[in-house]
């Protein structure tokens, strides 16, 4: 079911959007403005893909989105989250691929994050640690390739799948 928090009636542009694609939008720099929960606050689903230009997203309002439950950012090659990228605790999936301008996810002001079930880290050239609270016992799915700073993940899973390889060739 929705949560309360989720259908309550807020003012804003996309009152009713649950699912939002942004794809293949070459010449679009920033989404600070657009991602916000006032503007979306039913979203569900994030995707942001092959954004050859885009450098910045919210990352400070995005634990802000409290019914975000998959979260895509994929081929933003000048994506740079100001080093450190922090995730809702309603988020369920996370996948972040060839986006090199992310050092840090860290959750550890959340508290945990135990609506996380996968997680998926590929082609992340400057990625150093995945702090927090990210890697909890619930996660029941982990796939990292291709990260080779990658030097810190905290709190290791206790149960699930575990695919990883750190470095490329």
């Amino acid at each position: 079911g929705v949560s309360e928090a989720c259908s309550s009636n807020r003012v804003g542009a996309f009152t009713s959007l649950v699912v939002l694609y942004i794809f293949g939008c070459t010449k679009l720099l920033s989404l600070d403005e657009f991602l916000t929960p006032d503007y979306l606050p039913a979203v569900k689903d994030i995707w942001v893909a092959c954004c050859d230009e885009l450098t910045s997203l919210p990352v400070d309002r995005l634990h802000s989105f409290t019914c975000l439950q998959m979260l895509v950012i994929k081929d933003c090659p000048k994506l740079n989250t100001q080093m450190v990228l922090t995730l809702p605790s309603s988020l369920k999936n996370f996948e972040l691929e060839s986006c090199p301008g992310i050092e840090y996810i860290d959750n550890r002001q959340l508290g945990s994050t135990p609506a996380l079930e996968k997680l998926k880290l590929t082609h992340c050239s400057t990625l150093r640690s995945i702090s927090g609270s990210i890697a909890v016992a619930q996660v029941e799915s982990v796939y990292i390739l291709d990260c080779p700073e990658l030097t810190e993940v905290r709190q290791p899973l206790r149960r699930g799948n575990w695919h990883v390889l750190c470095h490329s060739e």
